[in-house]
């Protein structure tokens, strides 16, 4: 699942992602990602930290409470430095800068789908 409140980095990473072969999910907030996670088995999110109604931190940790298989890496802007709540917050997901190093945040998806075949989950 992609989450970001603009409409070119949703493209960007779905088109990158689904190039890769992923099923990809692509919604605009916090709330539109908690509901679409409990339709769709989703296995890793990556999820802007600003977005609209939930935040990416909030959006996350409920996430977390319905699935604490669920990887979540998140992205924010470079330079807004985090307040210290939110660097405490932080700690507990992977965080990307923007702009985007698509490759390495590939490279973190990969990482996360392995990590759910390890713990016995088949991948999507």
């Amino acid at each position: 699942m992609v989450v970001d409140a603009s409409d070119a980095p949703r493209a960007a990473l779905s088109e990158y992602f689904a190039a890769r072969g992923w099923e990809v999910i692509l919604v605009a907030d916090g709330v539109e990602a908690v509901t679409r996670s409990l339709a769709h088995r989703v296995d890793v999110v990556v999820m802007d930290v600003l977005l609209p109604g939930l935040d990416g931190f909030e959006a996350a940790a409920i996430l977390r409470t319905l699935d604490p298989r669920i990887r979540i890496i998140l992205t924010c802007d470079a330079t807004a430095a985090p307040e210290p709540r939110e660097r405490q917050r932080t700690e507990s997901f992977r965080c990307f800068p923007k702009p985007l190093d698509i490759e390495a945040l590939a490279r973190a998806v990969d990482e996360a789908n392995r990590g759910a075949a390890r713990a016995g989950e088949e991948p999507r």
